[in-house]
């Protein structure tokens, strides 16, 4: 069969093409704008106006167009307000009523401060002493406080002190005195030094020593009596009782040892006090020395000798002097509880004594 068969023949025969596929220009009856696709190759073609000519009705129209227009007329064109094109607090409708914030507080004097007195209430607080400061007061309103003194009142020598938040001055003491505090809230004191010992006292008879105000502590030496001497042999001499005491009371009884005489032997000296017993036995005649009993210390006295011999020494120092073949008498004791020497004459012992140091 020949290719060229024309196309209405082919459809209206229904029969396929037994020779394969063809070209355009093998098939007939065929528009050229089958082959081209161009526009101007239709018949029939529609008579078109210009833009302007359709300028009507609905169309958008110049004015409509927001790119050849102003933002003022696209914004009126679009129905928004003012303030979408300017941002202008001014451009808003029903703006708040806003009271006039204050450039100057009312209610206040020159130099007065504000301060919050409570919640939504704003006082103020009247101006101060010319160099005065503000002081917070926690919770309760603040107040002006004058500025310590940098340099306190008071004289030479005295010592200052906080008074209930302002500087006092204490009274000039007595030379020697030292500061003693009163307890919480309490002003100082001057007083009397207390601890260490600055005086003496020394009893050679028996009597009663009344503690000195303020002290607490002192030094006890209790010595007893020397013994004499009798015929050849030397008295013994007084022990001795030393101790560091807390005194308690308000005295101690105080008992002192005479001396041997006359062949005898010496006295025990004692102190008491209530609660210190300090005892010191007196020498014997001839013989050996006292003991003692509630020192620190206890010292037993010296042993008086045979022949020419010194008496006991004691705590304090020798004996009395013994005969010397003859020539001189035995002698008294001198130094406190010491004994007598040997043989004849005034060969006594010595009393004993008791010496304090507070």
């Amino acid at each position: 069969m020949s290719k060229a068969r024309t196309l209405a023949n082919f459809v209206s025969s229904g029969n396929p093409l037994a020779d394969g596929a063809i070209a355009a220009s093998e098939v007939t009856g065929l528009s050229t704008v089958a082959t081209t696709g161009a526009y101007n190759d239709l018949s029939g073609k529609p008579t078109l106006g210009t833009a302007a000519a359709q300028n009507t009705g609905t169309f958008l129209q110049t004015a409509n167009n927001l790119s050849d227009v102003t933002a003022a007329t696209a914004r009126t064109n679009l129905g928004l307000a003012t303030v979408a094109a300017t941002g202008s607090y001014n451009d808003l409708s029903n703006k708040p009523t806003i009271t006039a914030t204050a450039n100057d507080l009312s209610g206040g004097d020159v130099g007065s401060i504000p301060y919050q007195a409570g919640t939504g209430d704003t006082a103020m607080l009247a101006a101060g002493t010319s160099g005065y400061f503000l002081k917070s007061n926690g919770g309760a309103a603040p107040s002006w406080d004058a500025v310590p003194a940098t340099t306190p009142a008071g004289s030479t020598g005295q010592v200052q002190y906080n008074n209930a938040g302002s500087f006092g001055a204490l009274s000039d003491g007595t030379s020697g005195q030292v500061l003693t505090s009163a307890g919480t809230g309490a002003a100082p004191t001057w007083a009397t030094p207390s601890g260490g010992f600055s005086a003496s006292v020394s009893f050679t008879s028996s009597g009663t020593w009344t503690f000195p105000a303020g002290k607490t502590k002192a030094w006890i030496i209790v010595t007893g009596g020397g013994g004499s001497g009798v015929n050849s042999f030397s008295g013994g001499s007084g022990a001795t009782a030393i101790k560091f005491v807390n005194l308690t009371g308000t005295s101690a009884t105080i008992t002192i040892g005479a001396g041997g005489s006359g062949g005898g032997s010496g006295g025990a000296s004692q102190w008491t006090d209530g609660t210190t017993t300090l005892y010191a036995g007196g020498g014997n005649a001839g013989g050996s020395g006292g003991y003692a009993s509630g020192g620190d210390i206890n010292v037993t006295g010296g042993w008086g000798s045979s022949g020419f011999s010194i008496g006991g020494a004691s705590f304090w120092g020798g004996g009395g002097a013994g005969q010397n073949s003859g020539y001189y008498t035995g002698s008294a004791a001198e130094a406190y509880g010491a004994g007598g020497g040997s043989y004849s004459g005034n060969n006594n012992g010595k009393a004993g004594v008791v010496y304090i140091v507070y």
